[in-house]
């Protein structure tokens, strides 16, 4: 009885391990995502121990956000006219670009707060163009017999 109660509470990772396909896109997604967690945070700590001001903390919020939601549909339409595998790996790219760019002005330790403000505003418009295309990729199905 405690067995079986602990088999239904357990996530079933069956998918995870007949499709690779599947695997590496859930990977990819998980990472990515932990990675678009923390680079805000690491901005704005950066923003603050720079300038000690909360308006310019609160402008890096919002250059993340703005340009994103602003573009949102033209994302979703541009996604709907090219093919949605190559637009999210292009987007993809550029956002690790984008990524890697913060990187440097951090290790660099440049506090040109516009080079901030528009690497974010990058990073949202990309942002904004990769995740619907991101949405649409179903798994196929393995042509193995799992069972």
């Amino acid at each position: 009885m405690l067995r079986a109660t602990l088999r239904s509470a357990m996530l079933d990772i069956t998918p995870l391990r007949a499709s690779p396909a599947f695997f590496r896109l859930w990977m990819g997604s998980g990472i990515s995502t932990l990675g678009g967690t923390m680079t805000p945070f690491a901005v704005m700590l950066q923003v603050y121990r720079a300038t000690h001001s909360t308006l310019n903390v609160g402008l890096t919020g919002l250059a993340s956000v703005l340009p994103g939601a602003l573009f949102v549909l033209l994302g979703g339409s541009v996604g709907d006219r090219v093919d949605r595998r190559k637009l999210a790996l292009l987007a993809t790219s550029g956002q690790m670009l984008v990524s890697a760019l913060l990187a440097v002005q951090a290790l660099m330790a440049w506090s040109a707060l516009w080079l901030i403000y528009a690497l974010l505003c990058a990073q949202s418009l990309l942002g904004a163009i990769n995740a619907p295309a991101r949405r649409t990729f179903v798994p196929r199905p393995s042509r193995r017999h799992v069972g």
